[in-house]
């Protein structure tokens, strides 16, 4: 959802990075619009083909018929096929979440010949990149944002079922065409939602980050309700918790996933033992602590987010919950009409839009993510945005190309 690698501004500018490390980066975008352009794409690439890249184009290239996709150790080329619904299962690399995968999909399967039912899995062994993870959309924040736009699109079915963070289930039927879309109203917080799932460790702690969360949240809004879930299996021990905003003419999603490391740094296994599940924590708060006893002599550093010694770890799951629910008090301030982590998703879909009408979207603050895309509709489709300044934000427009799902069947 998403945030990609490098795909947000993190005060880089674009000249900063290679055009390789662009071209990767946007992988996604650059694919989704071949397709639908049914222009071909071929990549140079300076670094080898990764795992979550294979399993990417692999999805792209199964929802097609009559295409042609050829993988190299350093290159890509796609020659489109056409679009075709069904039903589709794929088990992902685990380097990446599901809700990378899952973004191109929504994209691309409404505008399938029929109706569409993809299945992507996760493998339950190994570990993917924490870090990767943490740049991305949990499941529960992407497929809300995008169950919005698609019924705002005339997709009324669409609709998606997940058991985070292993396993997604997206179905939609198709529409012929796209009618402009007025995303520029302001609206008020009407509910919040949200989950905190606990993975690995004692449930106790989830309520800990709920109470945290409630204390920001039930300032901004009378109507607030976080579930809690501790699903089984084995898994690394973390907390994850993903926040809803739904109002009026809008919707804000915060999300964050603190892994047991994180939480503990210098607390010893056998003073918080009684906190654990099962033993996989014990094993890295021993590791860790063997590691500070290490660095004793060396001068004190500050502590990571959570990892003060001195703070009891209940204090620290609330402080987690505290900071995801003002990120999510913080996208809300900016008035957008999606957060800043979605707001490129319905840009697609305007510039797709027909009756030589405009569409428009209210923004608070474009992302370097909705920046490259701007550039790449502008490439494919033609499609020039343009942008009213708002006090607190943007009003972006277009008139978009008026695309007419041929795939679509007709009897």
């Amino acid at each position: 959802m998403g945030r990609m690698v490098n795909e947000d501004n993190n005060g880089q500018d674009f000249d900063e990075k290679s055009h390789d490390s662009i071209q990767r980066d946007y992988l996604r975008i650059s694919a989704v619009l071949s397709i639908i352009s049914h222009s071909k794409l071929s990549l140079q690439l300076e670094e080898p083909i990764t795992p979550y890249e294979e399993s990417l184009l692999k999805i792209l290239t199964g929802i097609t018929v009559g295409g042609k996709t050829v993988l190299d150790t350093h290159s890509i080329s796609i020659t489109p096929g056409k679009l075709v619904g069904g039903n589709f299962s794929f088990k992902c690399s685990n380097l990446m979440p599901l809700s990378y995968y899952l973004e191109p999909l929504v994209y691309l399967v409404p505008l399938s010949s029929e109706h569409t039912s993809v299945k992507l899995e996760l493998p339950r062994e190994g570990e993917g990149n924490e870090e990767f993870y943490k740049q991305f959309s949990t499941l529960e924040a992407f497929c809300s944002a995008s169950t919005l736009i698609l019924r705002t699109i005339g997709c009324e079915d669409a609709s998606f079922r997940y058991k985070e963070p292993y396993e997604v289930i997206f179905e939609c039927s198709p529409i012929r065409k796209i009618e402009p879309l007025d995303l520029s109203k302001e609206g008020k917080t009407k509910r919040i939602r949200g989950t905190v799932q606990v993975r690995a460790l004692q449930p106790s702690l989830g309520k800990s980050a709920i109470i945290g969360a409630k204390k920001i949240l039930s300032a901004v809004c009378d109507n607030v309700w976080v579930a809690l879930a501790s699903p089984p299996g084995k898994s690394e021990p973390s907390i994850t918790i993903s926040l809803i905003a739904e109002g009026t003419n809008s919707i804000h999603t915060a999300d964050s996933t603190v892994y047991a490391k994180e939480l503990e740094v210098k607390e010893k296994a056998n003073n918080s033992s009684k906190y654990l599940a099962n033993s996989s924590l014990s094993k890295i708060l021993e590791i860790a602590g063997r590691k500070e006893k290490a660095k004793e002599d060396t001068p004190a550093q500050d502590d990571s987010e959570y990892g003060d010694s001195s703070v009891p770890i209940h204090e620290k799951c609330e402080r987690i919950g505290t900071i995801c629910a003002e990120r999510l008090c913080t996208e809300i301030s900016f008035g957008g009409y999606f957060d800043t982590t979605h707001q490129h998703i319905p840009l697609v879909f305007m510039s797709l839009s027909g009756d030589h009408r405009v569409s428009r979207l209210r923004i608070s603050k474009l992302t370097r993510y909705t920046i490259m895309l701007l550039r790449q509709l502008k490439e494919y489709f033609r499609v020039t945005f343009k942008f009213d300044e708002l006090e607190d934000g943007l009003i972006a427009k277009c008139v978009g190309i008026n695309y007419n799902n041929l795939n679509m069947k007709t009897f």
